[in-house]
Formats: C-alpha cells, sequence, structure tokens
C-alpha cells in the first residue's frame, strides 16, 4: 500500500516539497512588501485599533517613561507620526509597569540566578 502525503498525491518527494516551500516562503516574503505598497495617507485614514488602557505609573516611573520618549522622539522624532508617539507612550508605559514590579522584587547580594552556566569541557582537556 502505498503512503499518502498531507496533500492526498502520495508521497511527497524533496523536489516536491522544496519546490513547495520555495513558494510558501516567497508570498511571505511579498504580504510585508504589498503592505507597504499602500500610500501612508491611506494606512492613516484606516480606523485604529483599541488600545488598552495605559497602567496608572507612580511619579518617577512616568517621569522615566517621558525621559525614554523623550530619547527616542529626539533620535527619531523626524520620522514618527502623532499616532507612533502615541502608541510609544502606551509601550514605554505598560513596559515600564513591568520594570516597576521587577525592581520592587527583593534581592539580598548573596541571591544566585535561577540557572548557572557551566562551560562543558571537550574530551580530553
Amino acid at each position: 500500500m502505498r503512503k499518502t502525503s498531507f496533500l492526498g498525491r502520495g508521497r511527497l518527494s524533496r523536489r516536491e516539497f522544496a519546490r513547495t516551500a520555495s513558494y510558501l516562503a516567497a508570498s511571505a516574503a511579498l504580504l510585508p512588501a504589498a503592505a507597504s505598497l499602500q500610500p501612508r495617507s491611506a494606512r492613516a485614514q484606516q480606523p485604529p485599533s483599541p488600545t488598552p488602557a495605559v497602567p496608572k505609573l507612580s511619579a518617577a516611573g512616568q517621569a522615566e517613561v517621558e525621559a525614554k520618549l523623550a530619547a527616542i522622539i529626539r533620535k527619531y522624532g523626524d520620522r514618527l507620526s502623532a499616532a507612533d508617539k502615541t502608541e510609544l507612550r502606551r509601550l514605554l508605559s505598560q513596559t515600564q509597569e513591568g520594570l516597576t514590579k521587577l525592581r520592587a522584587f527583593p534581592l539580598d547580594n548573596p541571591d544566585e540566578p535561577a540557572t548557572v552556566f557551566l562551560a562543558a569541557r571537550a574530551r580530553g582537556e
């Protein structure tokens, strides 16, 4: 009895597999390029996706977010739209919330990491 491939056409040869994989890779590579062919004004007219609420941060956390945002705008500001800047502020605020929780975790100086790197020696050394 002959085995059938997932396509139902019998065994899949290496050549058929390579051809199918190359077609899929080429189509996946073309998808982002096709999306970027839209004019920027057409992309801007699309309705914005609903964004989750910005978390409440302490004054120090909010100041850190604003400092990071100012540094990004200083470096890339001419490339960013107003929507990009709003999205950056939201992402930085969410990241800052996690950083605040991480920094609040108590650690002592002798605390070890969860995993320890052990270099494997080659045989004969």
